[in-house]
């Protein structure tokens, strides 16, 4: 046998890394793969990743000369593997890709462990280059011009910003304490997709933005979804309370209910046990509290963010 170079193979799963890797399932309202690298998937855009079995996505493999020409192309590979609709490891597995000590070929049963605030830090905050990109998903900027004053407030992520439309292709964000312009150009629309060039400090890039279901998958300079409302721009918007529920963190199908109304229950008592994808999750109490109801029961299936069970809001 003739070694012919090297080849790294990174597998995509539905999981939410920053959450212990907890699989994910639901409705894959996009995706994309690239067109510089092996692609070896079960699924396409429509499809639905299920509780049922295994969570992978797709296996994507590059090939190079070298150990590092196969690193760069894989990493450039997932750069161009867009994912919308639900959480998934691409971030995650470019961050230990381009990782120095992965790179210097450091890797080890606990290198993910060691390396875990580089690897697994905290979510970043909305920055003003993802704004630039969500608010030109539906060509919103064409009715802000001609139905709007010069300035509006958008959310996203629960972070407000100002945005201030200038002469032409020219854009002002607010955000964060920072002003920042930005110039968008050659502007492209497919259906829910919009793609564009951005200049900022400087810098031009490629950018890709797509309207989900109840969200903006972004891929430009970061890659992943952003919360936003669906509305055009608004002045205020009511958020509500809902502090007195325990929810499912996934789909699944309920296992055991463990409280009753009625119920005095003290913070982190299971309340409900869950299956999804042959793993066990127990929902817990986040306070002590009274259960006011409960919104489940054993054998159904659940979705994610379905309420479980509601306490009464009276007490502490």
């Amino acid at each position: 046998m003739k070694l012919n170079g090297h080849a790294i193979e990174a597998r995509i799963y539905a999981e939410d890394s920053a959450a212990g890797f907890m699989p994910t399932a639901g409705l894959l309202e996009h995706l994309s793969f690239p067109n510089n690298a092996r692609v070896d998937s079960g699924v396409v855009q429509g499809d639905s990743v299920t509780v049922f079995y295994d969570s992978m996505i797709s296996k994507i493999i590059a090939h190079g000369s070298d150990r590092t020409e196969a690193i760069n192309r894989l990493d450039s590979a997932l750069n161009n593997t867009h994912i919308g609709g639900l959480c998934n490891n691409v971030s995650f597995v470019r961050k230990c890709l381009t990782h120095p000590e992965f790179i210097a070929g450091n890797v080890y049963t606990d290198f993910i462990a060691d390396h875990e605030k580089e690897l697994l830090g905290d979510v970043a905050k909305p920055s003003i280059e993802v704004a630039l990109q969500l608010k030109l998903r539906l060509k919103e900027f064409d009715y802000f011009r001609l139905n709007y004053s010069p300035v509006k407030k958008m959310k996203l992520d629960n972070e407000c910003i100002d945005v201030r439309i200038e002469k032409g292709n020219r854009y002002t964000f607010e955000f964060d304490g920072k002003t920042v312009e930005a110039t968008v150009t050659n502007v492209k629309y497919e259906d829910n997709v919009v793609h564009f060039d951005v200049e900022l400090d400087k810098k031009r890039w490629r950018s890709k933005a797509v309207q989900l279901k109840d969200s903006v998958a972004v891929y430009g300079i970061e890659h992943r979804e952003w919360s936003a409302p669906r509305e055009k721009f608004y002045d205020d918007e009511a958020v509500s309370d809902a502090s007195f529920e325990a929810r499912s963190p996934m789909p699944g199908v309920v296992e055991k209910v463990l409280v009753k109304a009625g119920d005095k229950v003290s913070s982190g008592q299971p309340l409900v046990v869950m299956n999804a994808m042959k793993t066990e999750y127990v929902i817990r109490a986040p306070f002590d509290s009274v259960v006011k109801n409960v919104h489940c029961e054993v054998g159904r299936n659940v979705t994610k963010n379905a309420v479980l069970v509601k306490f009464e809001e009276n007490e502490e």
